[in-house]
């Protein structure tokens, strides 16, 4: 008699702890219930939305553009749990991606929260410095080429137009619109490199008008000659250092200035200064401190 009521406690017992674990779980469930429905609801509630997006900075970019695709990245949910477009988990890295990728014209995006309900994009558009033209220069016809914009990185970013402003021009063979914008016409380190030999021959008192840039690292300068239409070429090449080149230039300028000069003096006594260019038709500096050239 006592085993069978030592087994009935034993089962009542049992029956008690699993009832009291069941309620248990059916507390934490609707804890757990009750905390995710919380959370989503604080989640998604109205005021922690991105509602208003500005732009700053755009000035050749369309802003109606910008906030389109800021918007459509905005869509969506993480998990099917949290909205993109909450303030505190909204896609910040990938809208700044997004918008370089698909607006060439983008050099930087910073996005700051402007409350709970609102960001401030700000956009740094990139600066051209210089024009990279489809094909061979054609003497006072610039009009006629196909060039666009590019940044310091040799980036190829806009369409130019016969109005834009005037930058000196880089020609390459055979190119295609669809092909060159959105992308470098050439390596970045050696248009830095390149653009620094040019503005070294400015300093010289010359003044480039384009630069022809074929595949195997060979260039054509093309040179205003003073006081006529006509242009002088320079050949260089990157076989040496740019800056070695330009020494090499420079002394060659200075010597066939000093020649001239001489002859000038010599030949009319109230001549003591020139003012027109050296007559070359070229100059070659492609084989080191060895200068070729041909004059008129």
């Amino acid at each position: 008699m006592q085993k069978r009521l030592h087994g009935l406690q034993s089962l009542k017992l049992r029956e008690k702890k699993k009832k009291k674990a069941i309620g248990i779980f059916i507390l934490f469930s609707l804890i757990t219930i009750l905390f995710v429905m919380t959370v989503y609801f604080i989640l998604h509630s109205s005021f922690i939305q991105i509602k208003s997006i500005s732009i700053v900075g755009a000035e050749s970019i369309s802003k109606n553009d910008i906030e389109r695709i800021i918007s459509n990245t905005l869509d969506g949910t993480y998990i099917k749990i949290i909205p993109r477009s909450n303030i505190f988990f909204y896609p910040k890295t990938e809208i700044k991606k997004i918008l370089i990728n698909k607006l060439n014209y983008i050099e930087s995006v910073d996005i700051k929260r402007n409350g709970l309900g609102a960001i401030v994009v700000y956009i740094t558009e990139k600066s051209p410095v210089a024009m990279v033209c489809d094909g061979l220069r054609i003497d006072n016809i610039e009009e006629n080429d196909e060039c666009f914009f590019v940044d310091q990185n040799g980036y190829v970013f806009e369409t130019a137009t016969t109005t834009s402003p005037k930058f000196i021009r880089y020609y390459i063979f055979e190119s295609k619109k669809d092909a060159i914008l959105g992308s470098n016409f050439m390596d970045s380190q050696k248009f830095k490199d390149l653009r620094k030999f040019v503005d070294g021959v400015f300093s010289l008192g010359i003044t480039p008008l384009g630069v022809l840039v074929s595949d195997n690292s060979q260039y054509e300068m093309y040179v205003k000659r003073q006081g006529e239409d006509s242009e002088i070429v320079i050949y260089f090449d990157d076989k040496v250092p740019f800056e070695k080149t330009l020494s090499n230039l420079y002394t060659f300028w200075k010597n066939a200035f000093s020649d001239k000069k001489q002859k000038a003096t010599i030949t009319n006594t109230a001549t003591t200064t020139i003012t027109s260019n050296p007559d070359f038709n070229f100059i070659n500096l492609r084989f080191g401190n060895n200068i070729f050239y041909s004059t008129k």
